[in-house]
């Protein structure tokens, strides 16, 4: 062999050896840049409160998809794009708290930097935009960024240690490196419930006055609404016996009390499930804005639908009726019952944990004063154009007979009016609260309707013969318990 010959193999058996180790490299080595910096896995120069947007993506394993959920802050308001940009309720960051817990995460280990054992920790990236049904190992990721959208935060999240819940698997989605850190998933929350106030009406229990049941039957052929007998529920303070009176009670009947408080009990306990964004034309139908035809077969398909009155007032009725509540501070709340909600996207029904059947729900508010006593303000006396100017002397002779002057009558004019201003006052004092509350709640659902759970449903959705017991009829148990923490509504006087 000579030597141009040994040349050509050693040259040939260098490039080979070459070619393996960039093999090597890329199937084991990091994706991305350099190593972890003084063990950072997350950058420790940045402010908490500058976080601005959080994305989590995590698997569901029996749908072989992952989810993706967000919060924002979208024009100057802490929202949920994930849900139509739902908001949520919270006036402050609510990401500074995860944002500053991960602040300068430290690894505890290095535990590889093999590729292939990222389903063995748990931390093979989520995909939302396709199926990944089989794949094992799926992590959560985890995207914090700024007001700019530079991230703050870029981390996958997996298994937990055995015997050290406080300690997950993670890695950074560029890098294929593994580390061990201390993680609390505490606040990493992907459900929607968990970042908004799931108490729909805000109302207590103990503050229902009335109650009224509207229930109609629907012919969408004939585009006619045939209303059924209404009837209301009032509670009665008295300070001998507060209860529930029934306004059509025959002889004989008599109120099934469990029910009722049953039935009170749950207005107090409507949670959100999910929502869905109202079509502009629902939202200013009171206007005359029409809905396309896809939007009004969309609304049907939920047990809305959209009608005239008598009168050629546009009305929205619901597949199951409504119900009015009425509370103390005059806050009137009517419900509109819609279908069975199915699994559409917008909607956080589908959401996390066994599978549930839900209901739609429409909700309105408006101030009701009925529940105040106005002042009955006292009359002026007197015009003003009746008062006539006397002399001193014609004032001195006119009290001499106890007949009212000039002066006198405006004194008095004064002293009615300061009294009725005051009256008036009071009044307005009282009113003012609930006002308040009716006109933030009106902006509050004006532009969503809302998924609650059939449970509850069938606990405020009474019916005249599920609250009374006729002559000789065994009694009748609630449909169930009270919600979780409830007891049953007692008497309170004002």
């Amino acid at each position: 062999m000579n030597e141009n010959a040994k040349t050509g193999i050693f040259c040939g058996a260098a490039i080979l050896f070459l070619a393996l180790a960039v093999v090597m490299y890329w199937t084991r080595a990091p994706a991305s840049s350099g190593p972890v910096v003084d063990d950072l896995i997350v950058a420790v120069n940045f402010d908490p409160l500058k976080a601005t947007r959080l994305q989590i993506v995590s698997f569901d394993e029996k749908l072989g998809r992952a989810r993706r959920f967000e919060v924002a802050l979208v024009d100057n308001v802490w929202c949920i794009p994930s849900h139509d940009n739902y908001p949520t309720d919270s006036e402050q960051n609510p990401l500074a708290g995860i944002a500053g817990s991960l602040r300068g995460l430290k690894q505890l280990s290095s535990v590889s930097a093999n590729r292939s054992d990222h389903k063995k920790y748990g931390v093979v990236e989520p995909d939302p935009d396709k199926s990944q049904a089989g794949v094992e190992g799926v992590g959560t990721m985890l995207t914090m960024s700024d007001k700019d959208g530079k991230p703050i935060v870029n981390l996958i999240i997996g298994k937990e240690v055995t015997g050290k819940p406080d300690q997950r698997y993670v890695r950074d989605p560029k890098r294929d490196v593994v580390y061990l850190a201390k993680v609390s998933t505490e606040k990493l929350s992907a459900k929607f419930e968990d970042w908004i106030n799931p108490d729909l009406l805000k109302v207590n229990a103990w503050d229902l006055k009335k109650v009224i049941v509207l229930d109609y039957s629907i012919d969408l052929a004939a585009r006619k609404v045939d209303d059924k007998d209404p009837f209301e529920l009032t509670y009665q303070d008295s300070a001998a016996q507060a209860r529930w009176t029934l306004s059509d009670l025959q002889p004989g009947e008599e109120l099934i009390e469990a029910r009722l408080n049953e039935m009170v009990a749950n207005f107090a306990n409507v949670r959100v499930v999910g929502v869905v964004p109202k079509p502009k034309g629902l939202i200013r139908f009171a206007d005359g804005l029409q809905l396309d035809p896809a939007e009004q077969e969309t609304l049907g398909k939920r047990g809305i639908y959209l009608f005239q009155d008598p009168q050629g007032r546009p009305v929205v009725k619901c597949a199951q009726g409504e119900r009015r509540i009425i509370a103390r501070d005059g806050v009137e709340y009517t419900l509109r019952f819609g279908a069975v909600a199915g699994g559409e996207s917008g909607e956080a029904a589908a959401a996390e944990g066994p599978v549930t059947t839900n209901r739609y729900l429409l909700v309105s508010v408006r101030f009701n004063d009925e529940a105040f006593t106005r002042p009955k303000l006292k009359p002026l006396p007197g015009d003003e154009s009746e008062i006539v100017t006397y002399t001193a002397q014609d004032l001195a002779a006119i009290r001499q007979f106890g007949l009212m002057t000039e002066p006198d009558m405006i004194a008095l004019r004064k002293k009615v009016e300061d009294e009725n201003k005051r009256l008036q006052d009071d009044y307005e004092a009282q009113i003012k609260p609930g006002r308040d509350k009716a006109d933030r709640l009106s902006r509050r659902f004006a532009n969503w309707y809302y998924v609650i759970s059939e449970d509850v449903y069938k606990k405020i959705h009474i019916t005249r013969e599920e609250i009374i017991k006729k002559p000789g009829e065994p009694a009748k148990p609630a449909s169930g318990a009270l919600p979780p923490g409830a007891s049953s509504p007692q008497p309170k006087n004002p």
